[in-house]
Protein backbone atom coordinates (compact mmCIF):
# COMPACT_ATOMS: atom_id res chain seq x y z
CA UNK A 1 0.00 0.00 0.00
CA UNK A 2 1.49 3.44 -0.94
CA UNK A 3 1.90 6.39 2.02
CA UNK A 4 -1.19 8.06 -0.22
CA UNK A 5 -3.05 5.21 0.28
CA UNK A 6 -1.91 4.53 3.80
CA UNK A 7 -2.60 8.36 4.64
CA UNK A 8 -6.25 8.68 3.33
CA UNK A 9 -7.23 5.76 5.29
CA UNK A 10 -6.03 7.37 8.40
CA UNK A 11 -8.73 8.02 11.15
CA UNK A 12 -7.60 11.89 11.35
CA UNK A 13 -8.05 12.30 7.20
CA UNK A 14 -10.72 9.70 6.43
CA UNK A 15 -13.89 11.16 7.91
CA UNK A 16 -12.98 13.77 5.92
CA UNK A 17 -12.68 12.10 3.01
CA UNK A 18 -15.55 10.25 3.34
CA UNK A 19 -18.16 13.13 3.99
CA UNK A 20 -16.73 14.82 0.34
CA UNK A 21 -17.49 11.38 -1.35
CA UNK A 22 -13.20 11.48 -1.67
CA UNK A 23 -13.43 7.82 -0.25
CA UNK A 24 -15.68 4.77 -0.53
CA UNK A 25 -16.94 3.57 2.65
CA UNK A 26 -16.57 0.62 1.43
CA UNK A 27 -12.73 0.70 1.39
CA UNK A 28 -12.53 1.67 5.01
CA UNK A 29 -14.61 -1.52 5.87
CA UNK A 30 -12.50 -3.24 3.48
CA UNK A 31 -8.91 -2.32 5.26
CA UNK A 32 -10.42 -2.45 9.24
CA UNK A 33 -11.27 -5.94 8.00
CA UNK A 34 -7.52 -6.71 7.15
CA UNK A 35 -6.02 -5.50 9.98
CA UNK A 36 -4.92 -8.07 12.64
CA UNK A 37 -6.16 -8.65 16.22
CA UNK A 38 -3.54 -7.33 18.05
CA UNK A 39 -5.33 -7.73 21.63
CA UNK A 40 -2.88 -10.61 23.01
CA UNK A 41 0.09 -8.18 22.46
CA UNK A 42 -1.15 -5.62 24.34
CA UNK A 43 -1.30 -4.42 28.09
CA UNK A 44 -3.87 -2.34 29.93
CA UNK A 45 -2.72 0.71 31.82
CA UNK A 46 -5.06 2.16 34.69
CA UNK A 47 -3.76 5.74 34.30
CA UNK A 48 -5.58 8.75 36.60
CA UNK A 49 -6.83 12.07 34.17
CA UNK A 50 -6.24 14.86 35.72
CA UNK A 51 -9.28 16.85 34.13
CA UNK A 52 -11.49 13.90 35.71
CA UNK A 53 -9.81 13.53 39.34
CA UNK A 54 -11.03 16.03 42.00
CA UNK A 55 -7.83 18.51 43.23
CA UNK A 56 -6.59 16.80 46.30
CA UNK A 57 -5.47 14.05 43.77
CA UNK A 58 -3.95 15.97 40.99
CA UNK A 59 -0.27 15.81 42.11
CA UNK A 60 1.79 19.31 41.86
CA UNK A 61 5.34 20.01 41.54
CA UNK A 62 7.38 22.05 43.64
CA UNK A 63 9.01 25.22 42.29
CA UNK A 64 12.15 26.95 43.68
CA UNK A 65 12.75 30.16 41.46
CA UNK A 66 13.90 31.20 38.34
CA UNK A 67 16.49 29.36 36.39
CA UNK A 68 19.96 30.96 36.44
CA UNK A 69 18.90 33.24 38.70
CA UNK A 70 19.34 33.75 42.36
CA UNK A 71 16.22 33.29 44.54
CA UNK A 72 15.34 36.91 45.34
CA UNK A 73 17.02 38.58 42.70
CA UNK A 74 16.71 40.45 39.58
CA UNK A 75 19.21 39.03 37.97
CA UNK A 76 17.72 37.44 35.76
CA UNK A 77 15.81 40.67 34.16
CA UNK A 78 18.75 43.12 33.93
CA UNK A 79 20.36 43.40 30.01
CA UNK A 80 23.52 42.40 29.72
Amino acid sequence: MSQSETLKLDVRVRERLLARGQLDPKEVESYLQSLQDREADSEALELQQPALSSSHEIATVPTTGSVGAEAGSDEDLEAP
